[in-house]
């Protein structure tokens, strides 16, 4: 069977195979491992080796064996964390709850999920600040010096109001 252009697209040179192995292990960045992989330019390159099919294939691959083969699966993390959680909660030490909570809901997906509840609350609080009054004392005058306890123009707008 003939070899199509995406066979050949997705074949790595050893180099990029290097590349791609240094970089599923997660220790190094792109440039890093360019760097280590041999490339010239690995600043230049890092980033772009990170586009090419064949290289994010041969990453996904072995990071996915490199999970396999430590043991911790989804469930496993996702039950260590429940238990992170109850045991903070048990100590009241909310912030280590409320981080164990967030990373339950980033590792399910539901941090990317839209939410409308702060779009509602924004908008009351708007409304309520549209509503109010302005409720700010304007300057007050006085006609005589307040130190020698006369009575000022302020004093007599109240007791002719009152």
């Amino acid at each position: 069977m003939p070899k199509t252009k995406d066979d050949k697209s997705l074949t790595l040179t050893p180099q990029q195979n290097r590349f791609a192995l240094l970089y599923s292990q997660g220790e190094l960045n792109a440039t890093e491992c360019a760097r280590l992989a041999g490339y010239k330019s690995p600043s230049a390159q890092g980033s772009r080796l990170l586009t090419h099919e064949g290289i994010r294939r041969v990453v996904e691959s072995h990071q996915k064996n490199l999970i396999e083969a430590s043991g911790w699966t989804e469930s496993r993390v996702i039950k260590e964390l429940a238990e992170v959680h109850r045991l903070a909660l048990a100590d009241q030490a909310w912030t280590p709850a409320i981080n164990a909570l967030k990373q339950i809901g980033d590792w399910l997906g539901m941090a990317h999920r839209p939410s409308t509840s702060h779009v509602k609350v924004d908008v009351a609080f708007e409304d309520l600040l549209s509503r109010a009054l302005d409720v700010t004392p304007g300057p007050v005058r006085l006609s005589q010096d307040s130190r020698t306890g006369g009575e000022s123009d302020f004093d007599s707008d109240v007791a002719g109001s009152a």
